[in-house]
């Protein structure tokens, strides 16, 4: 495969960054071995970090990276009464080295990791399919996740211990695509977003196939959305024909799945339009009781909303409010601002920078952790990617 070449010949720093920024997303295979996966990424990270100081030479303390220790390492320290005692955690410690990294380190890394993660997200692909059809039939192994939830899994593929009791899938075998991460919505945020990204530019990178694959695959309406938003820019109806085809054949192939995950959560039974899962009742409750209290500009303190809840867990944008109030909404955000400011006095004029920024801050609604390394990494290369590079960015 062209891209498995492209990975032997890379540079050895782009290799640490891009493995490291992997492992960081805790694969099903490494579950077992997350006692020592994470101290291997941290190793890779820091031996990346060492090349960038001290043969490289090219640390960078950009505005955006004051802004980020700001946030984390003070105010959500400070403010209401945190629930997390640590003063700063593994992944935001990650994400602080991280964002030290040269313009071209961060790019360069972003292209390597497409590729990585590509070549498992294919042999995923690859076993589920087999599955599916019969060809494969695995014994499946139970485990646990980093979040405590148990899984049944197989070769690059993992599947919530509660799908089996799904209608759709006692009667026809089909679930949503998982992949080797924790949720469908996960793989899907992450393989549409590396698509918009890198521009729907099937013809140059061919491993976006596997990724559209994925995200067709996952049911993940996020996912979804964010394609249909940058088909939208393209007025080529060639690259709005990969998104739509492949489309309608996974809404044709099972229509019960891709109703009850995708139609029925955009046109709901109450007559509104986008059916939130992402929270709880109890924390739907307490969220309306902040809203009305002084409580909403600073927020209850780091950690709250995981004492909010008893009948689910929070996946977002609300989190970020109930914790860190509208003023801390507001610096997060200037975090992900500046970084786009930052990279656009280098020449940004292209309108489609400023539609990957708002997909990419879209991400808030469902996923409020794009602070996190990996997505730090599609971020900055998102917004670095021009098809005609060639030059270092310092």
């Amino acid at each position: 495969m062209n891209f498995l070449k492209k990975i032997t010949k890379t540079e050895t720093q782009y290799l640490f960054l891009s493995f490291s920024v992997f492992l960081f997303l805790y694969p099903s295979f490494t579950w077992d071995y997350i006692s020592i996966v994470t101290p291997i990424a941290f190793l890779l990270l820091m031996l990346s970090f060492g090349i960038e100081t001290f043969i490289k030479k090219r640390i960078q303390f950009k505005p955006y990276l004051f802004i980020y220790v700001f946030y984390y390492l003070v105010y959500v320290n400070v403010v209401g009464i945190p629930v997390d005692p640590s003063f700063v955690t593994t992944p935001i410690l990650i994400s602080i080295i991280f964002l030290t990294f040269s313009y071209d380190t961060l790019y360069k890394t972003f292209r390597v990791f497409v590729n990585v993660f590509g070549f498992f997200l294919s042999l995923s692909l690859l076993f589920f399919i087999l599955k599916f059809i019969g060809i494969y039939s695995p014994n499946f192994d139970i485990q646990v996740a980093p979040d405590g939830r148990e899984y049944q899994s197989y070769l690059f593929n993992t599947m919530w211990l509660g799908t089996q009791y799904n209608a759709v899938y006692l009667s026809t075998g089909f679930y949503r695509f998982h992949s080797f991460l924790n949720e469908p919505g996960f793989v899907g945020t992450i393989s549409s977003l590396i698509i918009v990204a890198l521009k729907f530019d099937f013809s140059r990178y061919r491993i976006l196939y596997v990724y559209l694959l994925a995200s067709c695959l996952s049911m993940s309406l996020a996912s979804y959305l964010t394609l249909f938003i940058g088909v939208l820019y393209f007025t080529s109806l060639k690259r709005a024909l990969y998104f739509i085809i492949p489309f309608f054949i996974i809404a044709t192939f099972n229509y019960d799945l891709f109703d009850r995950y995708i139609l029925s959560r955009i046109f709901t039974d109450e007559g509104g339009f986008i059916d939130d899962n992402r929270t709880s009742l109890s924390f739907d409750a307490k969220f309306g009781q902040l809203l009305n209290s002084n409580n909403i500009f600073l927020g209850l303190g780091k950690g709250q909303h995981t004492l909010s809840t008893q009948d689910g867990g929070v996946s977002s944008w609300k989190a970020i409010v109930y914790n860190n109030g509208l003023i801390g909404l507001g610096i997060y955000l200037t975090i992900f601002m500046t970084i786009f400011f930052a990279i656009k006095r280098r020449g940004l004029n292209n309108n489609y920078y400023y539609l990957f920024l708002f997909v990419f801050l879209l991400t808030i609604y469902h996923r409020p952790n794009i602070h996190n390394i990996y997505y730090l990494l599609i971020l900055f290369g998102g917004l670095l990617h021009k098809p005609n590079f060639k030059k270092e960015l310092l």
